[in-house]
């Protein structure tokens, strides 16, 4: 009998849903932020956006406890995001779609609030930001393991089934986006950027929990997730597919670039206009920790 194939490199940003932000659901292109740079050549999604073991427990002895389990549990909500997606793709390339009242159904509209807030949940920033959270507040508490054991079950609460009054992250990012209004926003130019953070909501970079009036998340390079305060749109507005215009890409791609701390990905080559957006969304991010730096001396 073959032994059973384990991963070591786990994709944080799943690469089902990299492949919506490449030709040939291989490769795509990535601005690098450390080096300041578009890589030239086409990356392999395979290697983007992963860390070695990111979702494993492990004792005190340092030894992984029950190898995989949070990622075969993570594969399967891809494999419905991939049907999901697909589905909604369909959808979205009818125009006459635009007048529908109510675009997606509620099984959509509940399996994209579940995902969208899983995406953020699953994120090494948030992973990091709980464990630093539990070292500081119950100090001497936990262990640096016990502590980074503990921020996987708060950001990724399956290893049982939640109480009613647990706190943990998924559930307190779902209560949120549940306030918001749902669009789906669609473009033909296939211009969308992602990132290794898929989804912009706030430009506080070291902000741990979303709080914002609007986060896009861009599924694919031709459509984005929409969440916005209610006020933000009116009653019309929820639940709509809307049409996406020039400004409308730039600001999202200018968010997910804000928000970007490894890579910026694109579809296509990146051209002089986006570099230059890219480059001036950093500035932003730079500027904004140093206001808070000063704030907090």
């Amino acid at each position: 009998m073959a032994e059973e194939q384990h991963t070591k490199e786990q994709h944080y940003v799943p690469r089902v849903l990299l492949q919506g932000f490449s030709t040939d659901s291989r490769f795509l292109y990535e601005y690098n932020i450390k080096a300041d740079r578009a890589i030239k050549t086409p990356v392999d999604i395979e290697s983007v956006c992963r860390e070695k073991y990111l979702y494993e427990l492990r004792n005190e002895q340092g030894e992984i406890v029950n190898l995989n389990y949070l990622e075969k549990v993570l594969c399967q909500i891809e494999g419905k995001f991939a049907d999901f997606r697909r589905n909604l793709l369909k959808k979205a390339v009818f125009k006459e779609n635009y007048q529908t009242a109510s675009f997606l159904t509620t099984e959509e509209k509940e399996f994209w609030l579940f995902f969208t807030a899983l995406q953020i949940a699953r994120n090494p920033t948030s992973l990091q930001g709980i464990k630093e959270f539990i070292l500081k507040e119950m100090p001497g508490d936990y262990s640096d393991q016990e502590a980074q054991n503990l921020a996987a079950k708060i950001c990724l609460p399956f290893f049982s089934t939640p109480d009613r009054w647990e706190l943990n992250m998924l559930t307190f990012v779902i209560s949120i986006l549940k306030d918001k209004a749902l669009t789906v926003g669609y473009t033909e130019t296939d211009d969308l950027f992602t990132s290794d953070h898929a989804a912009y909501g706030s430009k506080n970079p070291d902000e741990m929990l979303p709080q914002f009036q609007r986060l896009w998340f861009p599924i694919a390079s031709n459509c984005a997730l929409i969440f916005s305060d209610p006020e933000l749109i009116g009653p019309a507005g929820r639940n709509r597919l809307i049409p996406l215009d020039e400004d409308d890409i730039r600001n999202m791609n200018k968010g997910i670039a804000y928000i970007a701390t490894r890579m910026v990905l694109s579809k296509h080559p990146f051209s002089d206009a986006d570099l230059k957006l890219i480059r001036e969304a950093k500035r932003e991010r730079d500027q904004d920790k140093m206001k808070k730096q000063d704030l907090a001396e």
